[in-house]
């Protein structure tokens, strides 16, 4: 299996095309085993967000891993309009193309708040698309997909979350957001708590026969998507939900829950929305 390296972008680099405009690799996502996959890149291009894909071969690995060395060698790409550039080795020479093409969005866009994911200053990094934030003086998680192939995840649970809204079942959805204009992500109130165990069965049970009273499967239980405070317990991460799920499948994962209170191997973990004593 490839590996991959995903870079925060607190470590990534700086630069400026020939052409005046100032750039920063946002995202990274590199095949460094070298195996004949693309690399690509989501990059800060003036105050426009851009995508660049680049061919296996037309770089070394140093420079695919090191943003600001990529950037430096990057060839002069044209200022306005294109949002992706795919750039490779032509006869010996570098080259590239642009794509003017409009790129996957969320199209279920129920909620009336739309926030600019380049306003947030991220406080806290869980994952590679889950920050903490503050929003309206008050803390937050925003969740958005950096590449295209990441999008359905991203409708799936945006989906989910206007099923379950003011059910009292998951944070509370304060708004899309958005890149460019288009929707990639979402905005939620960040919900302070500990990781459940099995002390907390009977309140995990009651939960989740809530969320299945609304047709919806969560997907991935484990112990770490189970945030519990003082009088209640909320559920995140519903990103592998299905929503109309059979019968069958609530029963099945219902009867999970047990099992997965008492999991200790940090599965699922990486996302858990957690107080600050427990970081």
């Amino acid at each position: 299996m490839a590996q991959h390296v995903s870079v925060a972008s607190s470590v990534l680099g700086k630069g400026a095309q020939s052409t005046g405009v100032s750039t920063e690799v946002l995202s990274m996502y590199v095949d460094v085993t070298n195996d004949g996959q693309e690399s690509e890149y989501r990059i800060l291009f003036g105050d426009q967000v851009k995508y660049i894909v680049v061919n296996a071969g037309t770089y070394d690995m140093d420079t695919l891993t090191f943003p600001p060395a990529l950037l430096e060698r990057l060839p002069k790409l044209p200022k306005d309009g294109w949002t992706t550039a795919r750039i490779f080795n032509s006869s010996e020479s570098l080259s590239f193309e642009v794509s003017y093409k409009g790129l996957a969005e969320v199209l279920n866009v129920w909620h009336p708040n739309k926030v600019d994911v380049l306003s947030f200053t991220p406080e806290e990094r869980f994952t590679e698309r889950v920050l903490g934030v503050t929003y309206c003086s008050k803390p937050g998680i925003i969740k958005f997909a950096r590449f295209e192939d990441e999008i359905p995840r991203m409708e799936r649970e945006t989906t989910v979350y206007e099923a379950i809204d003011g059910q009292g079942i998951g944070p509370t959805f304060l708004g899309h957001l958005t890149e460019n204009d288009r929707v990639i992500g979402l905005l939620v109130q960040r919900v302070e708590g500990r990781r459940a165990n099995i002390d907390d069965l009977e309140a995990c049970q009651a939960i989740v026969k809530r969320l299945h009273s609304l047709g919806v499967v969560h997907g991935d239980l484990n112990r770490h998507n189970f945030i519990v405070s003082a009088n209640s317990v909320t559920l995140i991460d519903f990103e592998n939900a299905t929503i109309n799920g059979s019968t069958r499948e609530m029963e099945e994962e219902y009867e999970l829950i047990t099992r997965q209170l008492v999991e200790e191997t940090g599965r699922g973990g990486e996302e858990v929305i957690l107080s600050d004593s427990e970081f």
